[in-house]
């Protein structure tokens, strides 16, 4: 997959977002969806659940947005940050996680969260973790 920046509201967002839900559809999830909006900008957390009914909930959760600037890098602070690491390797690791793991096996249920907008702190008065946060304050029941 080669989408490049992830900046939140983007169509490389929105794709990394369906392509999220169909890894996990495919490795036997159900796949349920925050949509919403922040500043305007439409925004979509993505969870797989993994041995549904099984006890208490585990959350493990990544994000997959990228850095709109690198602000913290001396030498091109103005330029997006490609986010092969910081952004990639967490949603990987929970793909990854999905195919591997034994539903039949699990002794809880497992939600593996892929939030949008979560690291954009301080740039232009963003706040870090907005899916987070979200998802947090909007649990279905």
């Amino acid at each position: 997959m080669n989408l490049g920046a992830r900046h939140p509201g983007t169509e490389a967002a929105w794709a990394t977002g369906e392509y999220i839900r169909h890894e996990l559809e495919r490795a036997g999830c159900r796949v349920w969806t925050q949509e919403f909006s922040y500043r305007g900008v439409r925004l979509r957390n993505v969870v797989g659940v993994l041995g549904e009914g099984k006890g208490p909930i585990s959350l493990l959760g990544a994000h997959y947005d990228t850095r709109r600037l690198a602000d913290r890098d001396v030498s091109y602070p103005t330029r997006p940050v490609p986010g092969a690491n910081d952004g990639d390797s967490g949603v990987a690791v929970l793909l990854e996680l999905a195919r591997a793991l034994d539903q039949e096996r699990l002794a809880n249920e497992v939600w593996l969260a892929f939030f949008d907008a979560e690291d954009q702190g301080g740039i232009d008065g963003w706040p870090w973790s907005v899916g987070a946060s979200y998802m947090a304050a909007n649990l279905p029941a």
